[in-house]
């Protein structure tokens, strides 16, 4: 961000323009940021963003919709054995 004002190629605004690139850099740090962190973090508290243990260990596609979303990248894991040490 800061580079648009540093690099700014017209006529007498070179200062102007990082500052306020500068400006629009703090008040992404210092405002939207915290914003953002806590909204999600009150959604977090209504509706958890979280998926189940379970879902993670089985794997999204089958927990929710019943079914692998890309059989063509399936591995069988019959066609595999493990080895016993």
């Amino acid at each position: 961000m800061l580079s648009v004002g540093i690099f700014a190629n017209f006529a007498g605004a070179q200062a102007g323009q990082w500052l306020a690139q500068l400006a629009g850099l703090a008040s992404l740090i210092g405002f939207v940021l915290p914003t953002a962190y806590a909204l999600n973090w009150l959604l977090d508290r209504a509706y958890p963003q979280r998926i189940a243990t379970e879902g993670e260990r089985q794997g999204l596609d089958l927990y929710e919709l019943g079914s692998g979303a890309y059989p063509e990248f399936a591995t069988h894991s019959e066609e595999f054995s493990q080895r016993k040490m």
